[in-house]
């Protein structure tokens, strides 16, 4: 592995008090931890956009744009932001469910270089990048090459 790619790794930890029967591949990258995922695990929390104006600005502002250039409008279901769970209340989180599969993405953080101060363009960006990756992986758009194409409003 080379200093480079070493930067790029991830890890799948899965949490549970019962025995999982999985694929031997899984099994082998996988790390089970007994119990419940700890308290500051990062993941969405309850404050969506549906009752908070910031949330609710910043998904017309930078989201709605993006989601709009990638997916068809048959495809799209559901679509909301929400704050982190505790202790991170100041992640933003999308969730987005589209013929049945679910997008979830942790699109701003002020853990992030860049992050915290909800630019519209910075989150456009990241989520186009995000959600063109996870597109062509989908049943419903598998091997698509979709182009994110948007204009953000102005401000």
């Amino acid at each position: 592995m080379t200093e480079d790619s070493a930067a790029y790794r991830s890890q799948l930890i899965i949490y549970g008090d019962q025995p999982l029967d999985l694929p031997a591949a899984i099994k082998e990258g996988a790390i089970f931890q007994q119990g419940p995922p700890p308290a500051d695990l990062e993941r969405p929390g309850d404050v969506t956009d549906a009752t908070d104006t910031d949330l609710a600005s910043l998904c017309v502002k930078a989201v709605v744009p993006v989601v709009a250039s990638l997916l068809r409008k048959d495809e799209l279901e559901d679509l909301h932001l929400a704050w982190g769970a505790p202790p991170h209340e100041r992640d933003v989180w999308v969730h987005l469910l589209a013929r049945g599969e679910v997008f979830e993405d942790l699109l701003d953080s002020p853990n992030y270089e860049d992050g915290g101060d909800l630019d519209a363009v910075t989150v456009a960006a990241r989520l186009a990048d995000h959600l063109q990756d996870w597109l062509c992986e989908t049943a419903f758009a598998w091997g698509e090459l979709r182009a994110a194409d948007y204009t953000l409003p102005t401000p």
